[in-house]
């Protein structure tokens, strides 16, 4: 026997979705993000002097696997 049942369950994760609240929110979240980063790694990679290795360095959970 549970304590919660899932109606309630699904209740309370609708309450704190905002994609739930406000279906138009789906859209303005999941635009892609054009990022300064992303154009100096796009640049680096192209770069004609760079031939074999680029590092993209940086802090943990920074976004560098996204990036690359």
């Amino acid at each position: 026997m549970a304590i919660v049942t899932e109606a309630q369950i699904i209740k309370v994760l609708q309450k704190y979705n905002p994609w739930r609240r406000n279906p138009d929110a789906i859209k303005a979240e999941t635009k892609p993000h054009k990022r300064v980063v992303d154009y100096e790694a796009l640049k680096a990679a192209e770069h004609p002097a760079i031939r074999q290795f680029s590092v993209l360095s940086g802090a943990r959970r920074a976004g560098k696997t996204t990036v690359l």
